[in-house]
């Protein structure tokens, strides 16, 4: 490498100005290489995707929350009425009951 390359010159002039072992903290690779560098631009393909699938989740989650709740409501109208059977077969038993013991 020739001393007038550009990273051979800035290397230089920061070691005379801050010394060698700053220069050299500056001038060393990123650990794992400049190849494991993200930019914004990779960073927001990614944040899209990541977005994007979890619309499709909450999208899904929705339609199962309104069939479980249609289940639901069908539940709840069913128990209503098998509990107004149960009253007014309650009633009609307590109405029998009474109306025997009213004889006595």
């Amino acid at each position: 490498m020739a001393v007038d390359e550009p990273p051979t010159r800035i290397r230089q002039v920061l070691e005379e100005r801050l010394g060698m072992e700053t220069a050299s903290y500056l001038m060393e690779r990123p650990p794992g290489g400049w190849s494991n560098l993200v930019t914004t631009e990779v960073l927001d393909l990614r944040l899209e995707l990541v977005r994007s699938e979890m619309r499709e989740e909450f999208s899904l989650v929705r339609s199962e929350m309104k069939e479980l709740e249609i289940v639901l409501h069908k539940g709840l109208a069913r128990f209503a009425l098998q509990m107004s059977a149960v009253l007014v077969s309650g009633m009609a038993v307590m109405g029998a009951a009474f109306g025997i013991l009213s004889r006595v």
